[in-house]
């Protein structure tokens, strides 16, 4: 289960430009946002899918170059908290390797559980909201 705050940062992101295809995956209740109750609900009706979620950090450059590892990409995770130290790993991989970490991305990709921005109803009522396709 997934949660983001600023449904807003979401629809500007959906509307940038038609080369930017962004999809969350496992959304509670096709909403990029959750409320504490929706997530109460979501816990209670859905709680199969709640730990069915997407945690792969993979960065694979046309196809031929890749970088996967556990780290989070946010400034904690890289040694710039004082207060906390990941020591968390990244990997560079090159060649027919990067063909099993696409196969990997397009299976979370394409997965009827990977919705679309344009797709998620909190996105799409912001995206109407400013007359942008939805």
């Amino acid at each position: 289960m997934f949660s983001f705050p600023n449904v807003g940062t979401l629809a500007a992101l959906a509307r940038s430009s038609p080369h930017l295809h962004i999809r969350l995956y496992n959304p509670t209740f096709d909403e990029a946002h959750t409320q504490p109750l929706q997530w109460a609900a979501g816990i209670v009706c859905c709680y199969f899918r709640c730990n069915q979620r997407m945690h792969d950090k993979l960065l694979l450059v046309d196809g031929r170059v890749g970088i996967v590892g556990g780290r989070n990409y946010e400034n904690r995770y890289f040694g710039w908290d004082p207060s906390l130290d990941y020591l968390d790993r990244d990997v560079l991989l090159a060649g027919p390797v990067a063909r099993i970490m696409r196969r990997s991305f397009d299976v979370f990709w394409h997965n009827p559980r990977a919705l679309p921005l344009p797709r998620l109803r909190d996105v799409n009522q912001s995206l109407r909201a400013t007359g942008a396709e939805g």
